[in-house]
C-alpha cells in the first residue's frame, strides 16, 4: 500500500492553486477605476495528464499570460467583445477560441484538456 501512495506522491507535478506569475500584458490584470469594467477570470485545470504543457492566453491578439495547471488568470476589461483564445504548448489538437462579451457582469472560465488532447473552455459564472 505505501509503494502507492509513494509513487503517486512523485507523480504530483502540479503546484498548489493560485494566480499565475506569468503575465505578459499587465494592463489586462489591474483594474481602472476610471472606467466601467467586466472583471473576468480564466483558471487552468489541475489535471494530471498534460500538466506540463503550458497553455497560453490571448485576448484580441494580444497574448496576455501563460498558465501552468492549477492556476488562474483574472482580468479586466472595458465594456465590448473580445476573442479569447488559448494554446496547448505540447499538443497540435491543443487550441481554443470563443467570444467574451464584457458588459460589466463577473464572468468565469475554467479551461480543461479533452481526452485527445483537445482544449475545452467551460463557462462557470
Amino acid at each position: 500500500m505505501s509503494f502507492f501512495a509513494i509513487l503517486l506522491a512523485g507523480c504530483n507535478t502540479i503546484g498548489p492553486f493560485g494566480e499565475t506569475q506569468n503575465i505578459l500584458k499587465e494592463e489586462y490584470v489591474k483594474p481602472s477605476p476610471q472606467k466601467i469594467q467586466t472583471k473576468v477570470t480564466v483558471i487552468r485545470s489541475d489535471q494530471v495528464a498534460h500538466s506540463q504543457c503550458p497553455i497560453r492566453f490571448v485576448i484580441n491578439g494580444n497574448e496576455v499570460a501563460y498558465l501552468p495547471a492549477n492556476k488562474y488568470i483574472t482580468v479586466y476589461l472595458d465594456n465590448g467583445s473580445y476573442l479569447f483564445q488559448v494554446f496547448s504548448g505540447c499538443l497540435l489538437t491543443g487550441r481554443k477560441s470563443w467570444d467574451v462579451f464584457a458588459n460589466g457582469v463577473e464572468q468565469e472560465y475554467f479551461i480543461e484538456h479533452g481526452y485527445w488532447g483537445q482544449l475545452r473552455a467551460i463557462q462557470n459564472k
